[in-house]
Formats: structure tokens, sequence, C-alpha cells
């Protein structure tokens, strides 16, 4: 019989390394850095509608299906499923594995016997399919002709759950927090602020402190007067700092510079924050903050999963400048 690591199951928190509210971005970094672990991944969404649609994350071993939220880009739903879900996961050191030549083992005494009693299956999950439900877990069974039954599937979603939202029901309404606990420090929102003349000229950076009764301000960025040394107090150092190698950026730039022979400046250089979905370019000679560069990381394109997804909105404030 073939061994493998069983993954540890937490309901409505994490199964094993895969944490509920984790980022996409995070847990690709993760699969990659453990290639031999979980060998093939696969990536799918709807190509119609990039920016609006779920991702979803598909591992052979073992064999998972991750679903993250279009918005957020964050895990909301982890699935296991396969010939037999169960014999991947344990709760408190007591295995899921049922017995493969007992046809007439009854998988729900089984649940009932590691996780305590819960409500009554229902027949939400279709096709034959019920569902046994505890609070942030979801167990399919299917009954066979002999009277025995089968997992189908293991189904994690996030705790609280809607308070609009029957427990029973809740694994098919997956909603994470506003501000889950593993989104700690992470950038939550950026503000593009445009001036009077609707030109950006700031970017204000929020990020995640749950349940914090005094959470920090806003940080904010402002192009010609935030400094490299204003963005590694701010932000900590970046993780890749590299110069800039052509112009393809220039057309957004109006020059003063007088100087005939440009290839006699010295390049800008930038800083990239991967995991916060920002990149920013600096002068030079005054290290004086240039550009701003907020990642969406839509699927399909060239520089898809290199990145966090920085959720923004824009923010117009008249007069300008704003007062304190």
């Amino acid at each position: 019989m073939h061994h493998h690591a069983s993954l540890d199951l937490h309901p409505g928190e994490r199964l094993g390394p895969f944490q509920l509210g984790a980022t996409l971005f995070n847990l690709v970094n993760l699969l990659q850095n453990y290639r031999s672990t979980y060998p093939s991944i696969k990536l799918a969404w709807d190509e119609h509608a990039p920016s609006t649609s779920p991702i979803h994350l598909r591992l052979t071993t073992p064999p998972l299906s991750l679903l993250f939220s279009a918005s957020s880009q964050r895990l909301v739903r982890i699935q296991v499923d396969g010939p037999s879900p169960g014999e991947w996961v344990n709760y408190h050191g007591k295995s899921l594995r049922e017995a493969s030549d007992d046809e007439a083992e009854d998988v729900v005494k089984l649940v009932n016997r590691v996780l305590g009693p819960t409500y009554s299956p229902s027949t939400d999950g279709g096709e034959g399919e019920q569902i046994l439900s505890y609070p942030g877990v979801a167990f399919g069974v299917v009954r066979a002709a002999s009277g025995g039954s089968k997992l189908s599937r293991i189904i994690m979603t996030p705790l609280p759950a809607p308070t609009q939202i029957p427990v029973e029901t809740a694994w098919l309404h997956p909603t994470l927090p506003d501000s889950p606990a593993i989104a700690q420090g992470d950038l939550r929102l950026a503000e593009i602020i445009l001036d009077a003349s609707r030109k950006p000229s700031a970017v204000n950076l929020h990020f995640h402190f749950p349940n914090a009764p005094n959470p920090p301000p806003s940080i904010s960025l402002v192009l010609g007067q935030t400094t490299s040394e204003d963005l590694l107090c701010e932000l900590g150092s970046p993780i890749r700092s590299f110069w800039k190698e052509d112009d393809r950026m220039s057309i957004h730039t109006t020059s003063s510079s007088t100087t005939s022979d440009p290839s006699l400046l010295p390049n800008p250089y930038f800083t990239s924050y991967p995991h916060l979905g920002l990149t920013f370019l600096l002068d030079p000679t005054s290290h004086v903050l240039l550009k701003i560069i907020l990642h969406s990381n839509l699927p399909g394109e060239v520089n898809f999963g290199r990145s966090a997804r920085c959720f923004w909105e824009m923010v117009v404030v008249f007069p300008w400048p704003p007062s304190s």
C-alpha cells in the first residue's frame, strides 16, 4: 500500500500548509518551493472575465482543488477529492482513512467518531451525494447499494461563516472576513489620489490589522516627494532592486532635462515589493519617487503570478493639496 503524509485538518482555518485566506501569490510560491511534494499544479479561470472570475488551482498529489476569490485572490475554499479523500486527512491525530475492504462500512459513523456528532446529512450535494456538515468543514457522502457509504470529498470553508447562512449550508457560500487573521500586515487597499486637474499625485496605502483597537494610519506616497529612505522606513527592504534598462515608460513622462545625449544620464532604478503588489521607480540622483506601479495580477497576463494583487481605487481630492 502507498503511504504518504497526511494533512492536518483544522476546520475553518487550514488543511496542512494550506491556510484559508492565504494569497494566491504566497501559495504558488509555497508549491514551487516544494515541487517534489506537489509535482503538478494547474490554474484555471474564466478567460472572458479574468478580473472578476474566481481562480481555481488544482493539485493531483494530494488531490486538492483550491478556490481563490476574484477580488482579493485569497483562498476561500479547499476541497479534497479523488478515490479516497479521507486517506489524505487526519484530525487531532486520528485518520479519516476508510477500510478499503469493507463495502458495508458507514463512513458517517467514522466521521462522527473522529469529529463528534453533528447535523444529519443533507442532500444538497446533488447526484446522490449527501453532505455531512460541521462548522468550517463538510463531508460529501455517497451511499452504496450494499448499505455502506464512502467519502466523495472533503470541503473546508472559512470561519466565522456569514451569520445569515445556516452552518449546514455554509460550505456552499465560502466567505472570508473583511480582514482575516492571516492577512496581518498585508496591503488591503491602495488609494490613487487625483488632484484638482485629475492627475495622479499620490497613493495612500491601507494595511490589514485584524482586531487592532488602534490600527496605524495609512502610508502616503507622494510622487516627487517620497524618497527611497521613506520607502525603506515604511515598507522595509525591497525584495528586488534593478536598473531601468529601456525607455518604454517614457511615454508617460515629460522630461525637463536639457542634456542632448540621454545616454550620458544615469538610469532610474526600480524597487519591488511583490508580496504587496507594488513596484517603485526612483530617480538615480535624488532618489525621489518617480512612478508607482500597482500590479493587478490578472490571469492571462505575461507577468501573472509574479506578484500579489494590489487592490486599488481612485479618489479625487479637491482642493489640492488636501488639508492635514
